[in-house]
């Protein structure tokens, strides 16, 4: 009905409108009226466009009796439409960011042409615009652009969040919409959308910042996706989502829409998942220098995916997944690796890491924790950049088939420039644990340093691996010449070579280390409060140590031989 709300307008100033075509556009008019106020269909954004219809004649045709219940009715609908179309924590319910930005944007259109005429939304209803806005916000990659999940394509999201933002009074939409030209910039980094589905975890809101996206989302417009990875460093999307190229049944198009083959995931046994299946992300720790993402899935029917994240705001991944078969049979698990088609990518025959090799700017390595027990090899696959454009790109692909529980752990780490030539990942036993209850890696992080990564699939337990022993759910220790810094979750007690590196009288959920070179060490972590007394504080291996931050605020310290005290677990 727009369009003949608009050609009313048109037409009638010409003289070849006579009185009873007139009539006869009216009367269509009121029939659509009607029609539209007892009856809508489709998806969100097709009703979304057909009380819109509604609500325009309305206003522009306030003769016909029935407009002022059009005008309530309509304004009603797309009120509660919106608490419909969106999950409880905000996150559109459709899983694509294409049409989550243009529903969000429509609504803005929505809201100041009410304005115009004197109506405006509920206050209940502009939170939960808000809400939805801040959803798109936080799915933003950091130069501003879209992470092109689900049927979509790249997409500059800034002026739709800046619009937002002035609609909204929302400073922080303004300043993400305006790439920090105004507003404030956001006071948190990382997000979770439990109901949606969704974590991300960042660096920061400028463009050189890093971003990861970890999802088991559903809905329409959804990819065979579930626990896919995309991921953005130092200006670009290193590990894109691959587009959608069209609707058609031409094979790249089926291929990039509904296998899962061609995302950042696991397919099991040559066959696309359900993203209709049970799934979840099951938890999110955050911490100024690290997040911990964990999520799980059964879209999949020959196993359970189980997918874990350690995100560093430093730019550096390790992705650990475990995969739990529902019979003893022997299965078939393919992890891939997406890069667009301009990365250049290549497989070292040894160590089989993929690298890119852009031709400026940043780039990624991606290597594997044990490979010769898969076989690696560099596949042709297709990469949508646009609607209607398809190119050929190649992607890394890590097969293994096992009975039983099985495991890949992976190293991502992206780099500012060319891709290092000298990182390695090399497997630690963990006793006679197998790696599907705990899981142990050496890391050569080239000119970053040397580290030890843990993460345990079970319940908190004392382990030893190399010279470490810990007792908590994961850790990650790395050493270099700017200094070093230590990760932990949930847990008391580090140690090396019998030396303590940390004790807690308390587990901690979340705490992060780092000693710079110059004796400044920092602390962060939940909950934590400062404390000098031995009996309640932790206790941290810092012997050059000639000052402490925690959480961001100088704090004392007392210092017993080579280990220091100065916060508290609560």
């Amino acid at each position: 009905m727009a369009g003949p709300v608009s050609s009313c307008e048109i037409l009638r100033g010409s003289p070849s409108l006579t009185p009873e075509a007139n009539t006869e556009i009216l009367k269509a008019l009121n029939r659509s009226g009607v029609h539209l106020e007892e009856s809508v269909q489709g998806a969100p954004n097709w009703k979304q466009t057909q009380k819109v219809a509604l609500l325009h004649t309305a206003v522009y045709f306030p003769e016909f009796v029935r407009a002022p219940k059009w005008r309530a009715n309509a304004v009603a609908f797309l009120e509660g439409q919106l608490h419909d179309s969106t999950y409880p924590d905000g996150g559109y319910w459709e899983a694509t960011d294409g049409y989550a930005r243009a529903y969000a944007s429509r609504y803005v259109g929505i809201a100041l042409f009410m304005g115009e005429h004197g109506i405006e939304f509920s206050a209940t209803t502009k939170a939960k615009l808000r809400e939805l806005a801040r959803f798109l916000m936080d799915q933003t990659f950091p130069n501003g652009q879209g992470p092109v999940y689900g049927d979509s394509e790249p997409q500059d999201l800034r002026s739709t969040l800046r619009r937002l933002g002035e609609l909204l009074g929302d400073e922080e939409l303004i300043h993400v919409g305006t790439s920090g030209a105004s507003g404030q910039e956001p006071g948190h980094t990382s997000s979770l959308y439990p109901d949606t589905r969704v974590a991300v975890s960042r660096s920061g809101w400028t463009a050189e910042d890093s971003y990861l996206r970890l999802n088991a989302d559903r809905g329409n417009h959804s990819h065979a996706d579930e626990l896919g990875i995309t991921a953005y460093a130092f200006g670009r999307p290193l590990l894109p989502d691959m587009g959608t190229f069209n609707y058609s049944s031409d094979p790249r198009a089926q291929w990039l829409r509904k296998s899962t083959e061609a995302h950042n995931t696991i397919e099991i046994d040559n066959r696309a998942q359900d993203s209709t299946a049970a799934g979840a992300i099951t938890h999110m720790v955050t911490n100024p220098v690290f997040d911990l993402i964990g999520a799980r899935t059964e879209a999949s029917q020959g196993a359970l995916h189980e997918r874990s994240v350690l995100s560093l705001s430093s730019g550096l991944w390790v992705v650990s997944d475990r995969l739990k078969p529902a019979d003893g049979a022997a299965h078939r698990y393919e992890q891939n690796w997406h890069f667009a088609s301009a990365a250049s990518p290549s497989l070292g025959s040894g160590r089989k890491a993929a690298t890119t090799a852009f031709g400026d700017g940043a780039n990624i390595s991606v290597v594997p924790a044990d490979p010769g027990k898969v076989s690696a090899s560099l596949r042709d696959g297709h990469y949508a950049p646009a609607m209607y454009r398809v190119e050929s790109a190649e992607y890394a692909s890590y097969v293994k088939t096992a009975a039983g529980r099985t495991t890949f752990d992976t190293l991502l780490l992206p780099s500012s420039g060319a891709a290092g030539p000298s990182v390695t990942v090399e497997r630690i036993p963990v006793g006679s644990t197998p790696t599907h209850q705990a899981t142990a890696l050496g890391l050569g992080l080239g000119e970053r340093g040397d580290a030890v990564y843990y993460k345990s699939w079970t319940t908190r337990a004392p382990r030893s691996f190399g010279s470490y022993t810990f007792d908590g759910k994961l850790l990650y220790a790395r050493t270099g010449a700017a200094g070093q810094s230590i990760v932990m979750v949930d847990g008391t007690s580090i140690e090396r070579d019998g030396a303590i590196l940390v004790m807690s009288p308390e587990p901690v959920k979340d705490l992060a280390v780092r000693i710079g070179a110059d004796g400044t060490v920092h602390i962060d972590g939940s909950g934590l409060t400062a404390s000098v007394d031995p009996a309640r504080a932790i206790a941290i291996a810092a012997p050059a140590a000639a000052e402490v931050v925690l959480n961001g605020t100088p704090v004392p310290f007392h210092r017993d031989g080579r280990l220091i005290y100065a916060a508290a677990a609560r």
